[in-house]
């Protein structure tokens, strides 16, 4: 599935040339000096590492949703922010240090979140044009597994009386990231625009080093 979206991807950015002569014929006006805002929705290709001593981490592909917001200085320049989050499922295997004891195997699920700052070259002049993104920022992931046991507060509340409440604190962490991409964008009208982008995304924790490929599409407004 996700080789024929990037099939379709790379024909999208290679015949835009064309296309553009054909849908825009005086395109400067459709996104200089404009905000822009979108949703997005993407797919997540499956991540698989091996550590030391035969420990594996196995996630499966997963689709997400985002918001994007960004500006465009110029008809080639754009400059913005983008959140995503996804929750793919992941199979981690533990390799004792002692041989005698057999691996330790968890399946769970993984929220991650990404938060990135980006600059993106349109490169013609035109609203159907191919595009570059690079971005630097940072991923949060976590394991959702608890590393301590929980923590139970109660209190009362004047009309539902007692109220208890458990919080579990996780294995997770915070780490620097960054991002390479192409695509495609279409800006159809003074105020909508889409746009489609294969992203490789570098993560480096303590522990692995992880490399994430999404495919995104996005749906947005500009003003």
């Amino acid at each position: 599935m996700l080789k024929r979206l990037i099939i379709l991807l790379v024909l999208m950015s290679i015949s835009s040339s064309v296309f553009a002569q054909r849908f825009n014929k005086a395109p400067s006006y459709l996104r200089s000096n404009k905000w822009e805002a979108t949703v997005l929705m993407g797919f997540q290709n499956k991540v698989s590492h091996t550590g030391e001593g035969g420990s594996t981490l196995d996630l499966d592909s997963a689709f997400g949703f985002g918001v994007n917001v960004g500006f465009n200085f110029s008809t080639y320049l754009t400059v913005g922010y983008k959140f995503m989050t996804s929750n793919p499922n992941y199979t981690a295997t533990f390799v004792p240090e002692d041989p005698a004891e057999d691996p330790g195997v968890l399946n769970y699920k993984m929220s991650r979140t990404t938060h990135m700052f980006y600059g993106q070259w349109n490169i013609l002049d035109r609203g159907l044009t191919p595009i570059v993104q690079l971005g630097i920022g940072w991923v949060k992931l976590d394991s959702n597994v608890p590393s301590q046991p929980p923590s139970t507060s109660c209190w009362w509340d004047p009309w539902w009386g007692y109220i208890c409440s458990s919080t579990w604190k996780t294995y997770k962490t915070s780490e620097l990231a960054w991002s390479a991409g192409i695509g495609a964008r279409w800006d159809f009208g003074k105020n909508w625009f889409s746009r489609g982008l294969l992203m490789r995304e570098f993560v480096k924790t303590d522990t692995v080093n992880l490399e994430f490929d999404t495919l995104s599409f996005e749906f947005g407004a500009k003003f």
